[in-house]
């Protein structure tokens, strides 16, 4: 287990390792945690992520670069959450959040494919934030992995004017809201 914000710190690793020249992928947590406590402590936490934990950590990916996501581990999602046993139901139960967040990023493989990266500098609020130009229009992606809403601030190159946007935590997870 680890913090949902390692996501970004492990994404912009990757990205300095490949120093522009690779394709970037990353791999994203969506079995549950209790499967692969091999030596952890008894009190440490099992993380089974929700489908608003799953959405934020592939869209921290996405805000530092990914153009490539791994979900794993889809043969765990038939195990259940207190043992290994196989079971149906247990992917029946897991499978819908999945799907879910797959289509919510289905949905915006265009811009992402097609666009250009604006350059864009994060002012204030410690999130990491992808500004990407799609036909004449300005996407940004980012993700607030800390559970609290946050207020974010940044500088674009060009003459973008944007819409004034907070951050409200729901599930431990992101929903922007734009006026």
């Amino acid at each position: 287990w680890a913090p949902w914000s390692d996501v970004s710190k492990w994404t912009q690793d990757a990205k300095n390792a490949t120093r522009g020249a690779l394709g970037l992928w990353t791999v994203t947590q969506i079995h549950n945690g209790t499967l692969y406590r091999g030596g952890d402590k008894p009190q440490d936490p099992v993380y089974t992520p929700t489908y608003q934990a799953m959405k934020n950590f592939a869209f921290q990916a996405i805000a530092n670069g990914a153009n490539g996501l791994l979900f794993y581990s889809y043969f765990d999602l038939w195990y259940d959450t207190t043992k290994r046993v196989k079971s149906q139901a247990a992917f029946d139960q897991r499978w819908p959040d999945v799907a879910k967040v797959a289509g919510d990023i289905r949905a915006i493989i265009p811009i992402l494919e097609n666009g250009e990266d604006v350059p864009i500098k994060v002012l204030s609020g410690g999130v990491a934030v992808r500004a990407v130009n799609y036909q004449n229009q300005l996407y940004l992606f980012t993700a607030n992995p800390y559970g609290q809403a946050r207020q974010l601030s940044v500088q674009l190159a060009g003459a973008w004017k944007t819409s004034v946007g907070k951050t409200t935590a729901k599930d431990n997870g992101t929903l922007w809201e734009y006026n």
